[in-house]
């Protein structure tokens, strides 16, 4: 591991660099968590500044996929997501180029999901030490609660829902500026990127979030002239329906796909959004009065 991080600082080739790159993170995953956190983590975050996009989108990638592996922290790791990693990579929510967007607007929901593992590590880590002293030598329960035994894991309990929901802002901040980014207002890739894993974005920002502010932003998306980034809401929105549930849909999604998805001037997109209906359909989202709905808008489409 020691070899190819010098080797990483060292190599001015841009292939041989990548190279370096994915023989690095193949070697870490055979090693401890803490070598992964501790040593290689910080030169794949170094190279989010490399001056070759192709090295920076790749170093976003293997950033996510390292981090995703790592099942243990050091409790010197408690803020590694939070302090360290996300403002990292948000900033490359502004690169200039294209292709690091894409990779971040990819990676952006897994990143998300491993910073809430993390946190429900340093919580389970909390509860394990505040245990231990309370059973026996060190620390009292009381005294880290603040004078009474019930506090202590009411304390835990409140940290956890306020990291919790400091991440979600900064992950929804991050979305964002993706969305909606000067550099992104002439490019759909981005946000065809965002739309492969907004399912599991969805889930992790929380149903009221979900409805506040992904939803919102990502309807705009019909309003678009690239018809595959249509397509692409239609193909990825039943999912998101199916965790905010009926109401959401009737309220935000249902409207769209009837007054815009059925009456597109591209053929594959009206195949979309009848695709969308279907899944939404399986999953029995559809009220008896939105189905009648939906028939009279369908029926024309036959003849």
């Amino acid at each position: 591991v020691g070899c190819f991080c010098s080797s990483i600082r060292n190599v001015t080739s841009s292939g041989l660099k990548l190279r370096c790159m994915q023989l690095l993170l193949r070697l870490a995953l055979r090693c401890a968590d803490a070598v992964r956190t501790h040593r290689v983590l910080p030169y794949l975050i170094a190279l989010l500044s490399d001056p070759t996009p192709l090295v920076r989108a790749e170093a976003i990638a293997l950033t996510s996929a390292l981090l995703a592996s790592v099942e243990t922290l050091q409790p010197s790791d408690e803020r590694v997501m939070s302090g360290y990693v996300l403002p990292a990579v948000s900033r490359c929510a502004h690169d200039p180029e294209e292709l690091v967007r894409c990779a971040l607007a990819r990676t952006i929901a897994e990143l998300a999901e491993t910073a809430k593992r993390f946190i429900e590590i340093s919580q389970w880590m909390r509860v394990v030490t505040l245990r231990r002293d309370s059973s026996g030598g060190g620390l009292t329960a009381s005294a880290l609660g603040g004078g009474r035994d019930s506090e202590a894991p009411a304390a835990i309990l409140q940290s956890f829902d306020a990291e919790l929901g400091a991440l979600r802002a900064d992950v929804a901040r991050v979305v964002i500026d993706l969305v909606t980014g000067d550099m992104v207002a002439s490019s759909s890739s981005v946000r065809r990127s965002l739309l492969d894993d907004l399912t599991r974005l969805a889930i992790f920002m929380s149903r009221q979030l979900t409805n506040d502010v992904l939803l919102p932003h990502f309807i705009t998306f019909l309003n678009d002239r690239d018809a595959a980034l249509r397509i692409a809401f239609f193909e990825s929105i039943a999912g998101v329906c199916a965790f905010v549930g009926m109401a959401s849909l009737e309220a935000f999604v249902l409207p769209c796909i009837l007054q815009g998805g059925l009456y597109d001037v591209e053929e594959a997109v009206v195949a979309a959004a009848l695709h969308s209906l279907c899944r939404l359909a399986d999953v029995h989202l559809h009220t008896r009065a939105s189905l009648i709905e939906i028939s009279a808008k369908v029926a024309p489409l036959l003849t």
